[in-house]
């Protein structure tokens, strides 16, 4: 059987801080996403601030843009811990943790434009982590 062990983190809140909707031109367009997170992780507090920044855009003219939106999300760590001792599978679980609340609020926001929601397509989003790791920085105290 196997063995589960309790996870040393958990998902606090999240919210958004902007978004902008700009109606599609056209009545269908392929979409395209594009995304962009950063984290900051203060120990004192055991808090990670993991922010991502997504782009909805026409997949074949890129700049195009129909959807920016920012929103930042809470973790807590079960102990204090130093930056560096951060599990690398927090990484990839706090992306997936939020994106299902990224996706809902880009196609109600379509939705209630009274436009065609715009379903962003599951995605495999292991690829985020390694970027999240990277742009991760330390709380100032």
């Amino acid at each position: 059987m196997a063995s589960f062990y309790k996870a040393e983190f958990s998902f606090v809140d999240f919210k958004f801080q902007s978004f902008e909707f700009i109606a599609p031109e056209k009545d269908s367009v392929t979409l395209g996403v594009g995304f962009k997170s950063t984290g900051v992780f203060a120990s004192k507090d055991r808090n990670y601030a993991l922010t991502i920044e997504a782009k909805v855009m026409d997949d074949s003219a890129k700049e195009d843009i129909f959807v920016k939106a920012k929103m930042t999300a809470t973790f807590n760590f079960e102990k204090t811990m130093a930056l560096t001792e951060i599990p690398d599978y927090f990484f990839t679980n706090s992306i997936a943790i939020v994106f299902p609340y990224l996706r809902a609020f880009i196609s109600n926001l379509a939705l209630q434009a009274n436009w065609e929601p715009m379903i962003i397509p599951i995605l495999n989003l292991s690829q985020m982590a390694k970027s999240l790791k990277e742009n991760t920085t330390e709380a100032e105290h």
